[in-house]
């Protein structure tokens, strides 16, 4: 990914990690769900990882050619983060049959609840 190396060779570390809240999901139901799970990813969010780079980060991603003022080691940095564990994304995956039980028991729970007040009304 070209952005990856443009911050690594500026000295800015990132973390770069999928954003599914813009996925452009047009078929509803399993199809759309299908779809949205085995399709790459369209939208991606880019992390800064020091505070202090924040704004050097934006003049860097709208400027290829900015020279950061305050540039960080990236494998120091990143040597740093291995050994701490961080930037690991964790892999969630609840298969689709998982997702149909919960919304038949939620479905479920409103009908017992729409019934007891009918009754017992």
């Amino acid at each position: 990914m070209e952005l990856k190396d443009r911050f690594k060779a500026g000295g800015i570390p990132i973390f770069v990690d999928v954003d599914y809240s813009l996925r452009d999901v047009s078929a509803n139901g399993t199809p759309g769900i299908y779809r949205s799970a085995s399709s790459p990813p369209s939208f991606f969010r880019i992390n800064v990882c020091l505070d202090e780079q924040f704004e050097e980060a934006k003049l860097l991603l709208n400027d290829p050619g900015y020279q950061v003022k305050h540039p960080v080691d990236i494998a120091s940095f990143d040597a740093e983060m291995k050994k701490l564990g961080a930037n690991k994304v964790p892999d969630i995956k609840i298969p689709v049959n998982y997702l149909n039980l919960i919304s038949l028991f939620i479905f479920m729970g409103f009908i017992f609840w729409l019934f007891y007040h009918i009754i017992f009304s």
